[in-house]
């Protein structure tokens, strides 16, 4: 899952600094679950604005806002209405949203007030930062590292093996001294000749991925529509933010 994070405070009263009447739209998927979306990252960010004597135009939740042509329908509904009388919109989502949000052009500025950190696991027993942010590092080697990734993890980046300066026994990381080194962690579930290959299969010139199966998209006619009726349902924003 996408895993997002809420920028400072003093981020985004600069983002709006000049605009009075906001619009806030909060994702359901992602950043609901990371706590910077859904109803709880809603009541958040309006609470805030008014704090900072802002009038709040619109808030609302959306089911998912990395759709264009569902997220074109809540703008549509709730946005070009209220264009008038509508300073800027505040999303609450992944990158993906923001940017969707400027496709979809509202007729007013789109503000980003959280930051996407990577793909990551969701979990309530450990921090993020704990399990591991992916960097999306085009070639994933997890498999023979028992779900333990070396880049995210190594500051110097190493995925087939670690550094020539590496302890040769538990210690620091000789890049960063205030975390282990990683690779002595790896190398105790990994399988290191196994990796050893996959450094020389990815780095092959004529390296060749697998087509992705080839599937009918759903039709944007049905997008839009799912779109528009998510929009209108009452107490649906109640509903999502029972899942955290």
């Amino acid at each position: 899952m996408l895993v997002s994070a809420w920028k400072s405070s003093e981020e985004i009263e600069h983002s709006l600094e000049g605009k009075q009447n906001i619009a806030v739209f909060s994702c359901n998927v992602c950043a609901n679950l990371n706590g910077t979306g859904g109803a709880r990252g809603l009541r958040r960010m309006t609470a805030l604005l008014r704090q900072w004597k802002k009038r709040v135009v619109v808030a609302k939740t959306v089911n998912v806002c990395c759709s264009e042509e569902i997220l074109r329908q809540y703008i549509n509904i709730y946005i070009r209405p209220r264009r008038e009388v509508c300073d800027a919109l505040v999303m609450l989502s992944c990158a993906g949203g923001v940017k969707c949000a400027f496709l979809c052009d509202p007729g007013v500025p789109v503000i980003a007030a959280t930051d996407s950190l990577g793909s990551g696991v969701i979990s309530t027993s450990r921090p993020f930062y704990d399990v591991g942010i992916c960097s999306s590092c085009d070639h994933c080697v997890l498999t023979w590292t028992a779900g333990i990734c070396p880049v995210s993890g190594c500051p110097a980046k190493k995925k087939y093996g670690p550094c020539k300066k590496a302890p040769e026994q538990a210690g620091p990381c000789v890049v960063d001294t205030s975390r282990p080194c990683v690779w002595r962690e790896i190398e105790k579930v990994a399988d290191m000749a196994a990796l050893a290959r996959l450094a020389d299969i990815h780095g092959q010139k004529d390296y060749t991925r697998l087509p992705s199966a080839a599937a009918k998209p759903t039709p944007p006619w049905l997008r839009r529509c799912s779109g528009r009726f998510m929009a209108r349902i009452p107490g649906l924003s109640r509903l999502v933010d029972m899942v955290r």
